[in-house]
């Protein structure tokens, strides 16, 4: 393993944990690497510490992925099986039992489907239950498997129940835009998170992390490919909403001071998206400030300002503009 691909390949697995149990296992498969192998953890800093710093997972969570990923190959784990349902499948000991259950679920799912996910416009869950728990049943005395049928059921039903909650949730959020950042936490700014908790999740988020950060920033030399000198932010001029979004008054290492104008992205593609190249004042902007830097080769050709990810400073305590 690569160690800073596959921490970040651990983070994207968090951020766009969909609940699956598939997902939950490849998230297990990579902290199970982790918390067993020393060069991925800094000196002094525990596992337990580690995760939630670096992905926001409490120790119980991130042991409940390794449980998932110990227990279970991933080609036979049922699609539609949620990471709680299997996580309270590998809590059963007898290995045999366990087998049993997942062959059940996969089996019933694959010739029930229409009982296990009834149409939208179902909404007798009482049937729901009895079809499902005669389709269990069958399927488990034909086989002769010693399994309490209610025990499958309830899995079965809390799967359908579960998604609903998943549902109804995504559209309580979307509908008052409660969208919330993953929690702030870095190693390298340990107190950062008792001022910001949370990692931005639009522009306005960027620009108060930025904002937070200045008087840290300040103690960091910057180079730009436009200037043969190095800079230091010295103060922040002002910040507006007209592109570009702000100005930043710097000092330099041949003692004179110079003025940065700014705009803030969360990503740094939102850059052209927002047509910002395409502005006649884009020669007018020095530098991209974003959370996320996702430029794309496809833009190489395209003009535009170095880009400063935050993201990066803080996971790694260094500015690096590209």
């Amino acid at each position: 393993m690569q160690k800073t691909d596959d921490i970040q390949i651990i983070k994207g697995l968090v951020e766009s944990f969909s609940n699956s149990g598939k997902a939950a296992w490849e998230i297990g498969k990579y902290l199970k690497e982790i918390r067993e192998n020393p060069i991925f953890i800094p000196a002094g800093i525990d596992f337990s510490t580690f995760v939630k710093a670096e992905f926001g997972l409490s120790l119980k969570k991130a042991e409940s992925f390794i449980k998932i990923f110990e227990t279970f190959k991933k080609d036979e784990i049922p699609d539609s099986l949620l990471a709680g349902q299997l996580y309270f499948i590998s809590s059963i000991d007898d290995p045999i039992r366990r087998n049993l259950m997942i062959q059940a679920i996969k089996k019933i799912e694959s010739e029930n489907i229409g009982l296990l996910f009834p149409d939208k416009a179902t909404h007798n869950r009482q049937k729901f239950r009895t079809s499902t728990l005669k389709a269990c049943e069958n399927y488990l005395k034909k086989n002769g498997l010693n399994i309490p049928v209610e025990t499958v059921q309830n899995i079965i039903i809390g799967i359908k129940e579960e998604e609903d909650e998943i549902k109804k949730a995504n559209k309580w959020r979307k509908s008052r835009k409660q969208f919330l950042g993953l929690p702030l936490h870095s190693l390298v700014f340990p107190n950062l998170n008792s001022i910001i908790q949370r990692e931005p999740v639009d522009e306005m988020g960027v620009v108060s992390l930025f904002c937070v950060m200045f008087d840290q920033l300040k103690n960091i030399k910057i180079n730009l490919p436009q200037f043969d000198y190095s800079i230091t932010f010295e103060s922040i001029k002002y910040i507006r909403e007209k592109f570009p979004d702000a100005c930043i008054e710097c000092s330099t290492s041949k003692n004179k001071r110079v003025e940065l104008n700014i705009e803030f992205e969360f990503e740094s593609s939102s850059y052209v998206r927002h047509k910002h190249h395409a502005d006649k004042e884009n020669n007018n902007c020095d530098l991209i400030v974003c959370w996320q830097n996702n430029w794309k080769n496809k833009w190489n050709n395209i003009i535009r300002p170095p880009i400063l990810s935050l993201r990066h400073l803080v996971e790694n305590g260094s500015i690096v503009v590209t």
